[in-house]
């Protein structure tokens, strides 16, 4: 039984280079990587991790294959549709470059039990959330989503549970891993034909979802989404991304942007004490990216906030001081 990823990046060095070396270790076949951005040098040192894939997605790649799309998302479904086609192994995730699969116990033994008429598993997403100011890109614990719809995020929350959903700042419908070889058209968080198709949930696996790498990669984020082309129709909604990006957008300064960033996401001891309580904070024991890293001689990787926001600063620059926000 095989199973691999497939991902469209673009995304600072480090964190796709513990991406690829974390799901091989895991045990991933294969972890197909289409550079958004083509990077000949991150190519390199990514090839270097075996079984990694990497597909530079440059004006060539996008003349053979319709054009590229202006929206991100449309990019993701084209590619992940592209090696789901092309796929060797016999299951395939899709999945972002800030999401990490995790397992317990022997790694993927559960897709082997699958029945056969089944195809394909929902993976549940816990989400990264800061106890302390972070030293890595990987510090933290992980919150569960609010069970339910019975306001309990509200209760626990406040009024910040108007830039949740179900208490977390993104996603909360996890990601799908399918078998290949049937005729299925994959999307972002799983087949577009969920009404037809038989999925089951996954109870060995999860998926850890860093929604920001670092602090100011979570306001960087959003304030990229407030310059999306849809943005002026998409802010008027009542959308808890949408009131996270109206909020910032409404304050006079970075500095009260990340002050408002940190009472999102970090979390205070009597918080974090009172959610492990009610089974909603976890850790990852064993999630260790550093460690697969260094399997295939890559200790020497930085993964440290500050130079990942430099990565960050660099790749982002003009559009950072186009914005007049270069806090």
């Amino acid at each position: 039984m095989t199973w691999g990823t497939v991902t469209l990046a673009d995304e600072p060095s480090e964190l796709l280079l513990a991406f690829a070396a974390w799901h091989v270790s895991l045990g991933a076949s294969g972890v197909h990587i289409f550079l958004d951005t083509p990077h000949r040098v991150v190519a390199k040192a990514l090839r270097k991790i075996p079984g990694v894939q990497v597909t530079q997605c440059d004006e060539m790649f996008w003349a053979a294959n319709g054009g590229r799309a202006p929206m991100q998302t449309k990019r993701q479904d084209i590619v992940a549709q592209m090696a789901y086609a092309e796929a060797e192994v016999d299951w395939l995730a899709h999945i972002d470059a800030d999401e990490f699969l995790t397992v317990d116990g022997a790694a993927m033994t559960e897709l082997g039990a699958v029945p056969s008429g089944v195809v394909g598993l929902r993976i549940p997403v816990r989400e990264r959330v800061w106890l302390e100011p972070p030293t890595t890109i990987f510090d933290g614990a992980f919150k569960v989503p609010v069970p339910g719809r019975l306001g309990l995020d509200r209760t626990l929350l406040g009024p910040l549970a108007k830039y949740t959903q179900r208490g977390l700042t993104g996603h909360t419908r996890g990601k799908t891993i399918v078998r290949t070889g049937s005729d299925l058209t994959l999307s972002i968080h799983g087949p577009k034909e969920p009404e037809t198709l038989n999925l089951m949930e996954a109870q060995s696996l999860r998926l850890l979802h860093f929604d920001g790498l670092t602090p100011f990669h979570w306001l960087l984020k959003r304030l990229k989404y407030a310059a999306m082309p849809h943005a002026e129709t998409k802010k008027r909604s009542d959308h808890y991304r949408w009131n996270q990006i109206n909020a910032l957008q409404e304050m006079d300064s970075p500095a009260e942007a990340h002050a408002f960033q940190e009472e999102v996401t970090v979390m205070g001891p009597e918080s974090a004490q009172q959610l492990r309580a009610l089974r909603l904070l976890e850790d990852a024991p064993g999630f260790d990216p550093a460690a697969a890293l260094a399997t295939f001689g890559m200790e020497d990787t930085i993964l440290s906030v500050e130079r990942f926001d430099k990565r960050l600063r660099r790749r982002d620059g003009a559009f950072i001081e186009a914005i007049g926000w270069d806090a």
